[in-house]
């Protein structure tokens, strides 16, 4: 799922519909753009829009990333691993409270991208 914000004035306010074309006249341009289990036709859309390498976006998505930072072409990855509630039922160990996911933040030239896996 993609969720794109632009700022508009004093506020951050969500755009409705997909992420703007580059030469688009209508509205502000995305400063932020949130992808959550996004699909590879998804990546691809926002990789091409925001000239951002597609790499630096699917490193998020592999359950086994660690924490780093990465740059290239001109963006830079800042790949954390945050807290989840263990109350996956596909996870056996119920005595682990919580487990870790890589998110993924790349400041790109236009715009701040999330990326997580769910």
């Amino acid at each position: 799922m993609v969720s794109v914000f632009a700022h508009t004035g004093q506020e951050l306010r969500r755009l409705e519909g997909s992420l703007p074309a580059a030469d688009s006249p209508e509205g502000p341009a995305p400063c932020w753009v949130d992808l959550r289990a996004p699909t590879h036709n998804e990546l691809l859309a926002v990789a091409a829009r925001l000239a951002v390498p597609l790499e630096l976006l699917t490193a998020a998505l592999d359950p086994d990333e660690r924490a780093r930072f990465e740059l290239d072409e001109g963006c830079m990855l800042i790949l954390l691993r945050i807290p989840i509630s263990n109350d996956d039922e596909e996870i056996e160990d119920n005595e682990i409270p919580f487990l870790t996911r890589p998110l993924g933040i790349v400041l790109a030239q236009e715009a701040v991208i999330t990326v997580c896996s769910k």
